[in-house]
């Protein structure tokens, strides 16, 4: 199906719908469903959508146990057939590999092949992902040594309101 095609598609749809329908949602045209609705009929509707989340809830934890079925299963004949993948392996040390060890390997020679995002994944599994946070360090010699967990709020405030230049991150 080409661009041109999906497109079309689109206007037709949008040419289908009432002016009602293409508007876009803001706070004047929002109206509370709930308001109109009787005790049973909201019952029924939370009941509904309590029983759509526990059937999402099911599927998705089907898929995470497919996947870690998946990580953990032996791909030992995988590697048997392929001669390339199975001396690479070998290199590492692994005689029985799993689905993991073939993830990683893949994602290992996708980075190398300049996929950057396949670097990040290899670098934040294996633990070696950047701190998020940085550390900040005030200079100042009646704090050294002083676990900022056990000043009051008051000495806090008055410690960020250090000059800057007593203030470094790293």
């Amino acid at each position: 199906m080409t661009w041109e095609e999906i497109n079309a598609i689109k206007a037709k749809a949008k040419e289908d719908r009432t002016p009602e329908e293409n508007k876009i949602a803001n706070l004047n045209n929002i109206t509370v469903v709930n308001a109109t609705l009787t005790q049973e009929e909201r019952s029924a509707s939370a009941r509904r959508a309590g029983l759509a989340s526990g059937k999402k809830r099911h599927e998705k934890k089907l898929l995470r146990d497919i996947a870690n079925d998946l990580m953990n299963a032996d791909f030992s004949a995988v590697a048997e057939n392929d001669e390339k993948l199975s001396q690479m392996l070998q290199l590492l040390g692994n005689k029985a590999p799993t689905g993991g060890d073939l993830m990683m390997l893949s994602a290992m020679i996708k980075g190398i092949r300049g996929d950057v995002d396949a670097l990040k994944f290899v670098r934040d599994t294996s633990g070696q992902r950047p701190a998020d946070v940085q550390a900040v360090t005030v200079s100042r010699g009646d704090l050294d040594g002083v676990d900022l967990r056990t000043v009051s709020t008051e000495e806090l405030l008055q410690i960020a309101s250090a000059e800057p230049d007593d203030v470094t991150t790293t």
